[in-house]
């Protein structure tokens, strides 16, 4: 993949049957890098230095007074107008600051003038905005098979090479949810191969919060070992900028693996370490979670995943934090499936045992 030439063409045109008037799109990998015909695009309007009605837009306190905004002023509303108009109502309503529910909103006859405005003005907004466009519209509700959310994802499947990292991992997470269509999978495809010829001459080796975000792409994706390793080997090297939430999500990617990759033992064991230290700071759902998700790989063969100062922290925990007999009985249960402690010595799981017992 990183030495031989590889050409791809992902042709949106033909996994679009049902529908028309969508251009072809070519994706050339070529001695990793990526080559893209670009097309000319539209310019971004100019706007005057004091835009009153974005102001009124990003100052409005209910989604009912953007809609009432779009209603009135649709007509001359650019590109801007109409991004911060649909950022506004998803901020009003992910905060509940608003009269009307996400079912009110998307079936009111001023969302629809604000879609249709926004699908006028798509192609003059930037590729952060476009993403931003998805995932406001999923969170509200609108589907990945309405025309809107439809042409977005046509226009980022024409641009996929110019997506940076970041992009590409924040592209498929508001993605997730989305149902199978013929671009979303276009894009599903694309994305990994974009990502693999990007990632060694674009990654920030040193911002860890980064890294780790990569590593939780490529630990549910068929990436390229070097890819893997190469992050992997990144986090390792700035293993003492991990806290505790990065090093909850380091571990969960680990666990996500379906091979064991050079170094990850030793970020594995730092990252544990880590969490060991902090564990007063996290919630027993937390600890429950990892706990699990560290005996589900350690049960199928990977022993290296076995970290006793881990397991004795959360017996500790148990008994420290006087939690319920329910979660004492669950967490001792799972303890007693690493074959390897004792309990012939006295340890925090003898304790425990005791405890419950009496």
């Amino acid at each position: 993949m990183f030495k031989m030439a590889v050409t791809i063409r992902l042709s949106v045109s033909r996994l679009m049957k049902k529908s028309k008037g969508l251009l072809t799109s070519s994706y050339t990998f070529s001695d990793n890098k990526c080559c893209l015909q670009k097309e000319n695009m539209p310019s971004v309007p100019s706007s005057a230095s004091h835009d009153i009605l974005l102001s009124k837009i990003r100052s409005a306190t209910d989604t009912i007074d953007v809609l009432d905004a779009v209603n009135q002023h649709h007509s001359i509303m650019n590109n801007k107008h109409a991004f911060n108009a649909l950022r506004t109502i998803f901020l009003l309503q992910k905060s509940q600051n608003s009269s009307m529910s996400n079912g009110e909103v998307t079936n009111s006859p001023q969302f629809r003038i604000l879609a249709n405005t926004l699908r006028s003005q798509i192609k003059h907004l930037e590729i952060n905005e476009l993403i931003d466009a998805l995932k406001f519209l999923g969170y509200i509700g609108i589907p990945a098979t309405s025309k809107i959310t439809q042409e977005i994802l046509h226009l980022l499947s024409k641009h996929v090479n110019e997506l940076s990292l970041q992009q590409i991992t924040f592209l498929d997470f508001v993605m997730k949810d989305f149902v199978k269509t013929p671009l979303v999978t276009a894009l599903k495809i694309a994305l990994p191969i974009v990502f693999e010829a990007h990632l060694i001459s674009t990654c920030d080796l040193e911002n860890v919060i980064q890294l780790g975000d990569l590593l939780k792409f490529v630990s549910r994706r068929p990436i390229h070992e070097k890819c893997t390793r190469h992050i992997i080997e990144a986090l390792t090297e700035q293993r003492k900028m991990i806290d505790f939430k990065l090093a909850k999500s380091i571990i969960r990617s680990l666990c996500d693996l379906k091979r064991k990759v050079q170094y990850d033992e030793i970020l594995l064991h730092h990252s544990l370490d880590v969490l060991t230290d902090s564990i007063n700071d996290l919630s027993f759902h937390e600890i429950d979670f990892v706990l699990t998700q560290v005996l589900s790989k350690y049960t199928l063969g990977y022993d290296y995943f076995y970290h006793e100062e881990f397991l004795n922290a959360c017996s500790r925990y148990i008994i420290e934090k006087q939690c319920s007999f329910e979660h004492g009985i669950w967490t001792l249960k799972k303890l007693c499936r690493f074959v390897s402690i004792d309990y012939n010595v006295v340890t925090p799981h003898c304790i425990l045992l005791t405890i419950l017992k009496t």
